[in-house]
């Protein structure tokens, strides 16, 4: 077993090779200039030329793949130019909240999926099959973020029984995190949970045809060891295997509900709700520096980030006005001073 489980962890280093390489080709095959994107229309020649060099853009395609490859085998994902820190780190400092929802709701899916299939196989074509299997088809169709929202409202704002939105450390208060995490996982695990069901009841169905199990039966073994004991543990190979491929598509499942949520997980880290700011008063900020400034949002194609003076210049450009032209004379106000 051992062995096989090596094999097959082997084979994903091809496999993860390929998909890399595809995806580096594909983003270099898209129109336009990254370097340009970042520095903005303002920017000059010698601005750009230097900045393509800095980032080591003006060396050849494959010569860039191969450093990449080396930096990702010495654990260096690079730099992130919006969170300006290493992206490794801004990954590790996010990961604990998605694990924790990703985990939480794979054992939300298995509770309620593979019961719901054993007990619908135990009961075919019973009224307790026809519900079990209608409540998986609507768990199938039902999308998760209207799951979430109509969670919001009847137990937290109706009722009052859980949080709304937000987040806990389980390694600091478990009892908090778990109040916290019950509507997210639920929500996110339910969708899952009817896959895992009908997937559940029609491996129970195949294994109870079995002339093992119609020797069981004749030698007079109850229902329940017939079931648990005989059909369970043969049914449970594909099982597994769609719980690993629901573990995959969780972790995806969950970007969305972070955001639904307000859970500070991978799903929020963006140049804005991920970016170590300085404004204070927001948790994980630096009280220690303060920006005052006037903000123009409605003519901006996005809303702004504050940098430092010394930031480099891709991470300060100052979008223009929607429809192209000149950065807006109230984006950032050079009378901006720190406190």
């Amino acid at each position: 077993m051992t062995a096989y489980l090596i094999r097959r962890l082997l084979t994903l280093v091809p496999v993860l090779a390929v998909v890399v390489t595809v995806v580096f080709l594909l983003i270099h095959l898209i129109p336009g200039d990254p370097v340009s994107v970042m520095l903005g229309p303002d920017a000059t020649a010698a601005q750009i030329e230097a900045t393509r060099q800095a980032l080591g853009l003006d060396r050849p395609l494959h010569e860039q793949l191969f450093k990449f490859y080396a930096r990702v085998l010495r654990g260096d994902l690079g730099q992130s130019y919006f969170l300006d820190r290493p992206v490794v780190t801004a990954l590790l400092e996010r990961a604990e909240p998605t694990l924790v929802l990703t985990f939480s709701a794979l054992l939300v899916a298995i509770v309620i999926g593979v019961p719901s299939g054993i007990i619908a196989a135990a009961y075919q074509g019973s009224l307790w099959d026809r519900t079990l299997m209608l409540a998986s088809l609507l768990g199938v169709c039902v999308p998760g973020f209207w799951l979430s929202l109509n969670f919001i409202y009847l137990f937290a704002v109706r009722l009052g029984w859980l949080p709304a939105a937000g987040y806990a450390s389980i390694l600091v208060d478990p009892v908090a995190a778990l109040r916290y995490m019950v509507l997210p996982a639920v929500s996110l695990g339910f969708n899952q949970s009817a896959l895992i069901a009908r997937i559940s009841r029609s491996c129970m169905l195949e294994a109870l045809q079995q002339d093992y199990i119609r020797t069981a039966r004749a030698k007079g073994v109850s229902q329940g060891s017939v079931m648990w004991v005989h059909a369970f543990r043969n049914a449970l190979v594909p099982v597994v295997t769609v719980v690993g491929i629901t573990m995959a598509i969780l972790i995806g499942g969950a970007v969305v509900t972070e955001i639904v949520f307000n859970i500070p997980g991978l799903g929020r880290l963006d140049h804005l709700g991920g970016a170590p700011s300085r404004l204070s008063g927001r948790p994980g900020r630096d009280p220690g520096h303060r920006d005052h400034v006037r903000v123009d949002q409605s003519r901006c194609r996005r809303p702004l980030r504050l940098h430092r003076p010394e930031d480099p210049l891709w991470l300060r450009r100052v979008p223009g006005p929607r429809g192209g032209g000149a950065p807006p004379e109230t984006g950032i106000s050079s009378s901006a001073r720190r406190s």
